[in-house]
């Protein structure tokens, strides 16, 4: 049967047939011999000088099917019998196909005649692959057939720096001392101990910061200390190694804190022993979170507790207006919620003791102003419309406890003297609402606070637009005043010109739906003020019965000091 096979293919090749005719789906007959895993037929096929490089309709390759499958035998056919083997760009290498699917037979047949140290599309030779994939036994053979250790990839990763950064001592233990370049870095500026530090290889940090006298930080400002803050297992020996080595515990950015890399990789032991030590904890990262916060999320109550002792910030606020105290509450954490809530309520009532006789009352140039916030304060109707806003934004706020907040910001308002400047109003509003008992109770004040001074910029707008106003009619001629005057009642008579009918009551108040027109008028007297106007008018009525009637037009400005008709008599 075998050599019945091969017979008729021969007398389809004698016949003329193309030995790398393509079928339907692309692919030639050694294609389909190879995906098969026919190593007869893949001979045969061959041996008629079949191209070993054709691609099927995918443009995948002959070689590529086989070392992602693992055909070792196929694959030594096709690399014995090829000169070279060209394989299609936008495909995965053969050889990282190959060690991808563990077929590490495969990878050594192919590497056999090719680049020991060929790149991926990522730049990483066959060795790193290994390493990253921890595979020591293909690790070990590429190594004793030459494969570069020192070889970089794309991030600036060397194999060496992998196994370092994986920690594990194994492949570590393959490199040569004379390969392990202590100062290497990759492109993000990590070097070798800081991988070190965080493997908690202290063997190998001691041997490189003595080589190395002077840490350097990553380029995200990262230095050896925070790599050891964040190691999978707190380790509190390397840190007070570290310690020793006077490494410095500041950084230069808040998510450069080596406390903050420990708190944010679970390791608490190591935060207490860094917040003992002296680290810095002050600053938010990009999300607004203070370490009380981060502290507050974790359900870490001692940690919560140093924190308040050295002086961190409890009414801190993040970018979505949350405190520690609700972070705390809405992740359960209600050990840390209750101990937060106690300690709160604490400092906002030592804080309302202070009130406005500490606050400086020199200010004489907030004066008006002072002025103008009580009466923002009377045109909102006091903050009780702000209040209920509140009420219907929040949930789980008892009426009883909005009542009680109501009744602090009375308090508060009435604590506040004429010549308080309004940024201290403002300030002490806000620590009176902070005192309600409500788990949020900070949010709350904000919330007000930012609507009262929306309202005062407002109202200050307002004022300045009068002002502007008042000094151009101020420096308005006798003229322009006319002119003004006889535009506004142009175009309110114009309304009334034959043609466009409409009834007006106080004309003829007996009359109310009589429908007359006005044909033309005369403005005969502008008054002294320019306030009293008055008009001789000439209209008709809808039956053809002429009227001459004078009016007096009263003229008014609104609040922006624009010209309005207020009142208009008939004499």
């Amino acid at each position: 049967m075998r050599s019945q096979k091969y017979d008729l293919v021969n007398i389809i090749l004698k016949a003329g047939a193309n030995i790398d005719q393509l079928d339907s789906h692309g692919q030639s007959a050694l294609f389909h011999a190879v995906k098969a895993n026919d190593a007869d037929m893949t001979r045969f096929l061959l041996s008629k000088n079949a191209d070993v490089n054709a691609r099927d309709g995918d443009a995948d390759s002959c070689v590529g099917v086989a070392a992602e499958a693992g055909y070792e035998d196929i694959i030594e056919l096709l690399v014995n019998h090829a000169q070279s083997l060209n394989e299609p760009p936008h495909k995965q290498k053969a050889v990282f196909r190959a060690i991808a699917n563990k077929h590490d037979n495969c990878a050594k047949l192919l590497l056999r005649k090719g680049d020991i140290d060929i790149k991926d599309q990522d730049g990483n030779t066959p060795l790193a692959i290994a390493i990253t994939a921890e595979n020591s036994i293909l690790a070990r053979y590429l190594l004793a057939q030459g494969a570069s250790p020192n070889a970089r990839n794309q991030a600036g990763e060397t194999p060496v720096f992998l196994a370092m950064q994986r920690g594990n001592r194994e492949l570590i233990s393959l490199f040569p001392p004379s390969a392990i370049n202590l100062d290497d870095a990759n492109a993000a500026g990590v070097t070798i101990p800081m991988l070190c530090a965080q493997a908690g290889d202290i063997q190998r940090l001691t041997q490189s910061l003595t080589d190395n006298n002077r840490p350097r930080r990553d380029h995200n400002g990262r230095n050896v200390l925070f790599y050891a803050a964040t190691a999978s297992q707190s380790s509190v020996d390397m840190l007070d190694y570290l310690l020793k080595q006077h490494i410095e515990l500041a950084s230069p950015t808040f998510t450069a804190s080596p406390l903050y890399g420990a708190l944010t990789h679970g390791n608490h032991e190591s935060a207490m022993h860094l917040l003992d030590a002296g680290c810095p904890f002050t600053g938010q990262d990009d999300a607004g979170n203070n370490l009380l916060m981060l502290a507050a999320g974790a359900g870490n109550l001692y940690l919560a507790q140093t924190l308040l002792e050295k002086g961190i910030n409890l009414l801190a606020m993040n970018n979505e207006q949350q405190t520690a105290l609700s972070i705390a509450s809405s992740r359960g954490h209600q050990a840390v919620a209750d101990f937060l809530r106690a300690t709160g309520e604490k400092q906002i009532l030592d804080l309302v003791r202070q009130t406005a006789k500490h606050y400086p009352t020199t200010y004489t140039e907030y004066q008006e102003l002072m002025s103008q916030f009580d009466q923002l304060e009377k045109m909102a109707q006091g903050y009780d419309d702000a209040l209920a806003t509140i009420t219907k934004t929040r949930q789980g706020i008892t009426g009883r406890e909005v009542a009680r907040q109501t009744d602090v910001v009375n308090i508060a308002l009435n604590s506040v003297s004429d010549d308080t400047p309004p940024q201290n109003a403002i300030t002490t509003l806000e620590n009176a609402i902070a005192s309600c008992p409500l788990a949020n109770n900070l949010n709350n004040a904000k919330y007000v606070v930012r609507q009262l001074q929306e309202k005062q910029r407002a109202l200050l707008e307002r004022l300045k637009r009068a002002q502007e106003q008042r000094a151009r009619i101020a420096a308005m001629s006798k003229t322009e005043r006319e002119k003004e005057v006889d535009n506004l009642i142009n175009n309110w008579l114009g309304d009334m010109r034959i043609g466009r009918e409409t009834s007006h009551y106080w004309l003829y108040p007996s009359l109310s739906e009589t429908l007359f027109s006005v044909q033309n008028w005369e403005i005969l007297d502008y008054g002294s003020t320019y306030e009293r106007v008055t008009v001789i008018v000439s209209s008709s009525t809808k039956g053809g019965l002429p009227i001459r009637v004078s009016w007096i037009v009263r003229l008014t400005r609104n609040d922006d000091a624009e010209l309005k008709i207020s009142l208009l008599s008939k004499m």
